[in-house]
């Protein structure tokens, strides 16, 4: 199966991108935007793993959880990857909690690195020298529309007003369909409370 690790939103976070998406659909075209039920805050993608690998897993992810206190997350400015002008995904930045879910993302790197799992004969994705950027993806590039963007809306200041209660991380199954991804969240590791 093809998972990732993440953490799901409230529905009053995901009610406030949507607003964020409908204002941002007349200043960029070509763009695919989120679905509500698949906006997530990814903390690693894994790919392909069986369920030989999910049951190595779980312990050292449930020991990470169990020792990680619960924290608040608020998403506040747009940003893009690779660029403004010619963005790849578009996406929203964490202001409140950037620090804790680079730890959190840390910590997930730590506690797989010695997992013996196999990936259809591949390691666990290791971290690479990038460094990890707390983000929450609301769109991306379609291949399929021409593309325009209006770079002044990166400077115009966007915002949630709900925080994200981080009280748990889940493993998600990502099942790829001509109409979008389905994730099917697969197991939940609970943080330990505030």
């Amino acid at each position: 199966m093809r998972t990732f690790l993440a953490i799901n939103l409230e529905g009053s976070v995901k009610e406030e991108l949507i607003g964020i998406q409908e204002q941002l659909k007349s200043k960029m075209q070509g763009i695919r935007w989120v679905n509500i039920q698949n906006l997530h805050i990814t903390l690693k993608f894994l790919g392909e793993i069986n369920a030989d690998t999910v049951a190595l897993m779980e312990y050292p992810l449930r020991e990470l959880a169990g020792q990680t206190t619960s924290f608040r997350v608020s998403l506040t400015n747009l940003g893009a990857f690779p660029s403004f002008k010619e963005p790849r995904v578009v996406w929203m930045g964490i202001g409140e909690g950037a620090t804790e879910l680079s730890n959190l993302a840390q910590g997930i790197e730590t506690a797989l690195k010695n997992v013996p799992a196999s990936f259809h004969n591949r390691e666990i994705p290791q971290k690479t020298n990038e460094k990890f950027l707390p983000h929450l993806t609301i769109g991306r590039r379609s291949r399929k529309e021409a593309f325009k963007v209006d770079p002044s809306i990166f400077n115009k200041r966007w915002e949630c007003e709900n925080r994200i209660n981080v009280e748990s991380f889940y493993l998600i199954e990502s099942i790829l369909r001509p109409n979008g991804p389905l994730y099917i969240p697969r197991q939940e590791f609970l943080l330990k409370k505030w």
